[in-house]
């Protein structure tokens, strides 16, 4: 995709574009961080902060990418496909797999040559070693010519994000991942709290983590076991929140598919705004797919 392509999304009103308004109990005004938001019965979210809006057609709209920071500070193209690379932080995941501080520096010294947009450095609180080893990648890799987006990972919890921006901070580009689990399953057992506590918590977790950085990754964990309805109300709060990105991890993946019939594939496109994602924590085969 060049730099003149954006994205054509169907099943929008002209009179909505027009007040910056959509379907559903929230609003916003055209101007702000949260652009024009789409309708929902679409599948579709999509906020930039000085969108291009082509109003030629009566059912679609052409959205033009706005560049980021640090689009334009390393002078690339907005339109791109974004290469997000968790392997310093859910890589260590796999058995066997756990990295020293200096092999992790290694690592993500050749993924910024390898032209990596984001690198995930690892989980600050987990450990005082972890949190050394994101520090330190911040402020080598993530302050070289022409560096990347510098992440670090955080639960939806004060100390959790605090423990977090002071690793990342150092970088040119620093971003705060934050998540929180929207599966009934998690939420009453892992969690131990409501729905209206999930939505309460997203919107506070983010807004801390924006007050603290402008760059905020938001994730519902287990996305794709999670009611969509639901899940509509958490990334609808996020990004009310601040949040610049939204991840939808298939944390456990029950989607086995592209063209998964399930109601949770509208998941995967209930995200059209700053940029998106899309994860298979446990088939490489699919990750790859997608």
């Amino acid at each position: 995709m060049s730099s003149t392509q954006g994205f054509v999304l169907s099943g929008v009103t002209q009179q909505s574009l027009r007040k910056g308004t959509f379907v559903g109990s929230e609003a916003c005004r055209p101007g702000r961080r949260l652009g024009f938001s789409l309708k929902r019965a679409t599948g579709v979210r999509m906020t930039t902060t000085q969108p291009q809006v082509d109003l030629g057609k009566k059912d679609s709209v052409f959205v033009a990418p706005v560049p980021t920071k640090h689009d334009l500070a390393t002078g690339r193209d907005p339109a791109r496909v974004k290469i997000f690379d968790t392997t310093l932080r859910d890589g260590e995941q796999s058995p066997g797999a756990s990295l020293t501080g200096e092999e992790k520096l290694i690592l993500a010294k050749q993924l910024a040559k390898l032209g990596v947009d984001i690198i995930e450095a690892g989980f600050p609180i987990a450990s005082v070693g972890d949190f050394e080893a994101v520090k330190t990648i911040a402020q080598t890799v993530g302050c070289r010519d022409d560096p990347p987006i510098i992440c670090g990972l955080s639960r939806a919890r004060k100390p959790d994000i605090d423990r977090c921006w002071e690793a990342v901070k150092h970088a040119s580009f620093p971003r705060i991942h934050t998540f929180i689990a929207t599966s009934d399953l998690h939420m009453e057992y892992k969690l131990k709290k409501t729905p209206d506590e999930v939505l309460e918590a997203t919107t506070e977790m983010v807004s801390y983590a924006r007050s603290l950085c402008e760059d905020v990754e938001f994730s519902a964990e287990d996305a794709t076991r999670s009611d969509p309805e639901f899940l509509y109300k958490v990334y609808s709060r996020a990004i009310a929140a601040g949040a610049t990105t939204l991840n939808v991890p298939d944390t456990v993946s029950p989607i086995t598919s592209l063209s998964d019939p399930s109601p949770n594939q509208q998941v995967l496109n209930c995200a059209w705004f700053t940029w998106r994602e899309c994860r298979s924590d446990t088939q490489p085969q699919m990750s790859t797919a997608r």
